[in-house]
Parts: structure tokens; sequence; C-alpha cells
């Protein structure tokens, strides 16, 4: 076995296509609006709905709303700490942290892209259950 570990920065997908954190719900919110009938709506839509309710309390709390990992800690801590985030219902609030990742993968999923080799062409990941 070798014991050489390899630790990568966040920006290491970067070159194959992958948003950086600074992009990644902008990027989301392109494909919401280009592949609706391709992607999980529902999760996208929720998503959506929970950072518009986290504009209320922006004035008292510094969350970044364009960061992913802040609405990815706000969405963990809401479902840990309370049943109360705007007006998401409890069935909501308890599905954020599945929505969240469902707009992570699904993002990634169509953004990232591998080079075919030797054929000077670039294959995208195939969301699962795709053709």
């Amino acid at each position: 076995m070798s014991k050489v570990v390899f630790i990568l920065g966040a920006g290491a997908s970067q070159e194959a296509g992958a948003p950086l954190m600074a992009d990644f719900l902008d990027v989301a919110d392109e494909i919401q609006e280009k592949a609706k009938a391709e992607i999980d709506a529902d999760s996208f839509a929720l998503v959506a709905k929970a950072r518009s309710a986290l504009q209320s309390v922006h004035s008292k709390a510094f969350i970044d709303l364009d960061n992913i990992e802040s609405l990815f800690a706000a969405f963990e801590m809401a479902q840990l700490f309370g049943r109360k985030f705007g007006s998401l219902t409890e069935a909501e609030i308890e599905n954020l942290g599945r929505a969240i990742r469902r707009l992570i993968v699904q993002t990634l999923e169509r953004q990232i892209q591998f080079p075919v080799e030797g054929s000077g062409q670039q294959l995208a990941l195939q969301p699962a259950g795709a053709e």
C-alpha cells in the first residue's frame, strides 16, 4: 500500500469545469433555467426558497448568501436546532439537507468535463439514469 497522501484544495476541480464556491449558486441558477426537465427541480426550488428566507435574518447575522458552504451550514443548523425558517414548513426544513446535496451533485454532474484520451473531445458526467 502506498504511503503517499494527496491533499487537494477546493479549486482542484475547477480546470475540469466545476464552479468555485463564489460562482456555484450562479451556475446552479443557470442550470435550473436551462435544464428544468433534467434536474430535481423541486430541490433547486427549495434551496432558492430557503435562501430567500435567509434574507430576513441577514441584518441580524452574517451569512454569505452567495456562498454554497454558508447556505449548507445554515440549512444543517435549521434541521438541528429549530423548526422556524421563514415561511418554510417543517417538511421543507427536513428536506433542506437533501435538497442542497442534490443541487450540488446535479450542478457538478453538468459542469465537470473529462477529457477522452486521444480524441480531443470532452466527456461530461452522465447523471444517474441518463442515457
